[in-house]
């Protein structure tokens, strides 16, 4: 791997006249910027004909949120990274190989605002696989690609299901001046995989008489699928009342006579 930097403390110019030197130093001019880092990132090669290159990336914040009405503060997480390895191959002059591996997981964490045990996590990534070939003969030239990628996402809640509470005595946090938000959605899995095949041929170029001729010809072929499951139910109960009559059969607790959860 290779490592190259520069800035413009270590850069010494040399302007003709006064007016240059007036227009460069102020930085209005989108060419001229005296102001300036800069960072290259290079493969060294392994021989004459091949070359390896591994790039790294990561990304992390944290983005602190107010609950208004729960009068708290909570912080939000993003995390994402991304590995990417790549080689070139050469074996001779006819022939070009080139191959890149990326896999680029990430992790959130998401909250519902002023919603008790409302956080949810987004955990997923994909990976891909990308093969080139080119290939020259006497008949012309072939381009192959395969390309293989595989993308998994999981959105997993706190809690199953999600109730819009009336506001009461018994319960101790707010959503706004009159209801009580609490819980999720349960658990969401999705994937996608993909394999495509592609090549062209572009023949060498013939003439007859004065017109010039170029055949090119190919295919592209794709196979693909995803999924989406969900193991379990999950329930929203969003139209709460206030009555001490009303029996919730079927409730998955006991219901208190101060409210009273409706399934939407």
């Amino acid at each position: 791997m290779g490592y190259r930097t520069s800035r413009d403390a270590w850069t010494k110019y040399h302007l003709i006249t006064a007016t240059e030197e007036k227009t460069f130093s102020t930085a209005t001019n989108l060419s001229k910027q005296p102001r300036f880092t800069k960072n290259f990132y290079s493969s060294q090669p392994l021989s004459d004909n091949a070359a390896v290159m591994f790039v790294y990336d990561r990304k992390n914040s944290v983005i602190p949120y107010w609950h208004k009405y729960m009068e708290k503060w909570q912080n939000q997480d993003r995390l994402s990274e991304s590995y990417m390895l790549r080689g070139a191959w050469d074996p001779d002059t006819n022939n070009q190989v080139d191959l890149q591996l990326l896999y680029a997981p990430h992790t959130s964490t998401y909250i519902r605002a002023n919603t008790k045990n409302g956080e949810y996590t987004n955990e997923g990534g994909g990976f891909s696989a990308n093969l080139q070939w080119e290939n020259k003969n006497r008949l012309g030239r072939m381009m192959t690609n395969l390309v293989y990628k595989q993308n998994e996402n999981t959105i997993n809640n706190q809690k199953r299901d999600y109730f819009n509470w009336l506001k009461t005595p018994s319960i101790d946090w707010a959503s706004s001046a009159s209801t009580a938000q609490e819980g999720g959605f349960g658990r969401v899995e999705t994937a996608q995989r993909s394999i495509n095949l592609k090549q062209s041929f572009q023949f060498t170029p013939f003439s007859t008489y004065v017109v010039e001729h170029q055949w090119d010809t190919g295919y592209d072929a794709m196979l693909s699928e995803a999924m989406y499951r969900r193991k379990e139910n999950t329930y929203s109960y969003t139209s709460p009342r206030r009555s001490s009559t009303i029996v919730c059969g079927g409730d998955k607790k006991p219901a208190a006579a101060h409210h009273y959860r409706h399934v939407a």
